[in-house]
């Protein structure tokens, strides 16, 4: 009897031990928030930036880069201060899908310089979307790359997308306004400082960076050849920007979609409870003819290529489930938002403050 019981605690203590050194199996496709698998999620579909440039004001940095949360003095500290590379992401899950946002930071926008740079100002976000469809294994199946370009989505099917690596899509981010787009060509809006046939990289002066993931947040060498290569690092979207929402840095409040949101009863609609919070970052520098121009966080952006009905204030970004109700851009894969259950959502709070349904 002794000896099996002394096999036992050998058992569970090799177990134990086991789990220890080496942690649990990898999971599959439904990571709890407190695991790492949302942050390899975003590293193995993290894109690929063919960034056109033409000074400092293109580098991608994070909004506290100078070591304060003040947006006051981003522009100033931005010529004077390394700008070391991250993107910031954020990931909504349900039943079939994983929609991972990566929004790019500038602290300058330099406007049209045809335009005698107006519409310059401080901060500037951009970005893309790639939405990945569960199929069984680690990482799913890219569903649909979608890019920022100013006020317009742009939709690209994953025959249409290049992906590096098997799994790094490519975009390319223009100069001065940082209009994001899927493939190495603008529209008219931002051809006017472009090479010709409105080519985003290299820029007119053939430089450009190269932004890979690579875990380490590096900034470009200004005495580099025409294009080099950087890499940069993520930082988690829900944890640092969002939950400054109702202070500082942000200003100007409106209402967005936030507590809760859910299908109505009958039909293909929804129905949202909103919330007052930021709308506008912190700024002082600007060229725009009119007054104040100061960028949006992703959560405001007004996607106007979409008619009626309008997207609602940050569905787009907060509640993916129902913009896609809407606008069906995935289509191909019979996206039925009934059947999409909202596993993990960051931005979805109760009204009692904490994440989860209504």
């Amino acid at each position: 009897m002794k000896v099996k019981v002394f096999a036992l605690i050998g058992i569970l203590i090799l177990a134990l031990s086991t789990a220890f050194l080496f942690g649990p199996s990898p999971g599959k496709l439904t990571p709890t928030p407190s695991m790492p698998g949302y942050r390899q999620l975003a590293e193995h579909w993290s894109p690929v930036i063919y960034q056109s440039t033409e000074g400092h004001a293109d580098w991608l940095c994070k909004f506290d880069f100078d070591g304060n949360w003040s947006g006051w003095d981003n522009w100033e500290n931005s010529g004077c201060l390394p700008l070391y590379a991250y993107i910031y992401y954020s990931i909504v899950e349900t039943t079939n899908y994983y929609f991972i946002t990566y929004s790019f930071y500038y602290a300058q926008d330099l406007g049209n310089p045809n335009l005698g740079y107006g519409g310059a100002h401080e901060h500037d976000w951009e970005g893309c979307r790639v939405t990945v469809r569960k199929d069984g294994s680690d990482y799913g199946t890219l569903a649909l790359l979608e890019t920022l370009a100013h006020y317009t989505l742009h939709d690209h099917k994953p025959y249409d997308v290049i992906l590096e690596d098997g799994s790094h899509p490519d975009v390319y981010v223009v100069p001065f306004k940082h209009a994001t787009y899927g493939h190495n060509e603008a529209e008219d809006w931002d051809c006017g400082y472009l090479p010709g046939n409105c080519r985003i990289f290299p820029s007119r002066n053939n430089t450009g960076v190269i932004y890979k993931y690579t875990g380490i947040a590096q900034q470009p060498d200004p005495n580099a050849p025409l294009i080099q290569t950087t890499g940069y690092d993520l930082i988690d979207f829900a944890s640092t920007i969002w939950p400054r929402r109702f202070q500082a840095p942000l200003v100007d409040w409106k209402e967005f979609v936030q507590y809760c949101a859910f299908l109505a009863p009958t039909g293909n609609g929804y129905v949202i409870n909103k919330v007052r919070f930021g709308s506008n970052f912190e700024a002082d520098n600007f060229t725009f003819p009119h007054g104040p121009c100061h960028d949006v966080p992703p959560w405001n952006r007004d996607i106007k290529n979409f008619g009626d009905p309008h997207p609602a204030l940050g569905l787009w970004f907060i509640e993916p489930r129902f913009f896609y109700l809407s606008y069906p851009l995935l289509v191909d894969y019979n996206y039925n938002a009934r059947e999409e259950h909202s596993i993990y959502n960051p931005f979805r709070m109760s009204p009692e403050g904490y994440p989860g349904g209504c």
